[in-house]
């Protein structure tokens, strides 16, 4: 549920920045502008309105059973904020398949309910406008609920999970260090039994240097190398949890390399000592090539 909640917010955003990280240097102003992106055999197309946001994006769907270009479109409210997405077919008729949602928001800005189909999401805030929690509904019944409690400096300090009968399924809490970065996350089922253990570490520069992920399944470390301040190498060990799963210890390496303007032009995954995972552009290809970039960040 959270998850699902977190993407659908995210997702207008993310998608401007990748397209406006792609494009800054051919387009001056977008509004009421359609941009082209040629990617392989394909031209994704952008048609921006006053507002100068996306008012829908060409795609393409490919499957092993059929293949073809749509639609995906925003609107937006006076405050441009987004309040519906849905996809159409190149001749305007809507594609019920595919993912819809619409929101709503309350008087100070803060999404008050998304709706996704015949699910919905209500959310309530503090009267410091923070986020309270939410619930989730389908039709009108609830099927469960979160809820957030904050310290002082208004950092989250627990997240409750609730079924719905109102009876606690989970309880996350979070601590700090002094420069208000979290340090350690646990998590907890209802009967009080540790499920999850998380914990970082940082450089002087607040990036994350060290990342520990404990569970009933496996112990995972990551750790982060930077170069003036971008990350080139992550190093993962997996150790497995009392013989679950594979027993062997295995060690992930990922490289990256960047052009003088800061974009990926190589991608690079080995799996002890193996590499499995190679992607190579050249700067031109890493800077305007959308899909690359959606390649990238997925893996």
């Amino acid at each position: 549920m959270k998850n699902s909640v977190k993407k659908i917010i995210a997702i207008l955003s993310a998608a401007s920045l990748l397209f406006l990280g792609a494009c800054s240097d051919k387009v001056t102003d977008i509004k009421n502008q359609t941009v082209e992106v040629a990617v392989d055999n394909f031209t994704a197309e952008f048609v921006f309105g006053e507002n100068g946001l996306i008012e829908k994006e060409k795609k393409f769907y490919n499957n092993q059973e059929v293949t073809y270009e749509y639609y995906e479109c925003y609107e937006y409210n006076e405050n441009n904020q987004i309040t519906k997405r849905y996809a159409t077919d190149l001749d305007g008729n809507v594609l019920e398949k595919h993912d819809y949602f619409e929101m709503t928001y309350n008087e100070n800005g803060g999404i008050a309910k998304i709706t996704e189909g015949e699910f919905s999401y209500n959310f309530i805030y503090n009267d410091d406008s923070s986020l309270k929690g939410y619930a989730k509904y389908e039709g009108t019944q609830v099927m469960n609920a979160v809820y957030y409690e904050y310290n002082e400096n208004g950092s989250k300090t627990k997240e409750s999970l609730f079924n719905a009968a109102d009876e606690t399924v989970s309880d996350t809490v979070y601590a700090y260090d002094g420069n208000g970065f979290v340090v350690s996350s646990v998590s907890m089922n209802k009967n009080n039994e540790i499920t999850n253990e998380n914990s970082y570490e940082y450089n002087a520069e607040g990036l994350v240097t060290k990342y520990t992920r404990k569970s009933e399944r496996d112990t995972r470390t990551t750790a982060y190398e930077y170069k003036d301040g971008v990350l080139v190498k992550e190093t993962m060990t997996v150790v497995p949890t009392n013989g679950i799963n594979d027993e062997r210890t295995r060690e992930y390496v990922t490289t990256y390399e960047y052009s003088a303007n800061g974009n990926v032009v190589k991608f690079e995954r080995a799996r002890d000592g193996e590499v499995y995972i190679t992607n190579a552009y050249s700067a031109d290809e890493a800077k305007g090539n959308f899909a690359d970039f959606d390649k990238i960040i997925s893996l």
